[in-house]
């Protein structure tokens, strides 16, 4: 993927230190939230790939053929 798709608002945070003394905030997600996140990635990547096949292809069926049967169930 070219581009990240940004992440959904945290369910929840945290402030931990490092051993060393450094501050870090670590974000929670719900499972949901994820799943959410990877459909959307994954649908993203779908439509970018259509769109390369179709640049690529003529307009003579042959694309849609392609597409179709790539992005069957």
């Amino acid at each position: 993927m070219s581009e990240q798709l940004p992440l959904p608002e945290p369910a929840g945070s945290r402030l931990v230190f490092s051993a060393a003394g450094n501050k870090h905030v670590v974000r929670h997600y719900t499972a949901e939230q994820m799943h959410a996140y990877a459909a959307q990635a994954v649908a993203a990547e779908r439509e970018r790939w259509t769109e390369a096949v179709m640049a690529e292809l003529d307009g003579n069926g042959q694309a849609q053929a392609i597409v179709a049967y790539a992005t069957r169930a």
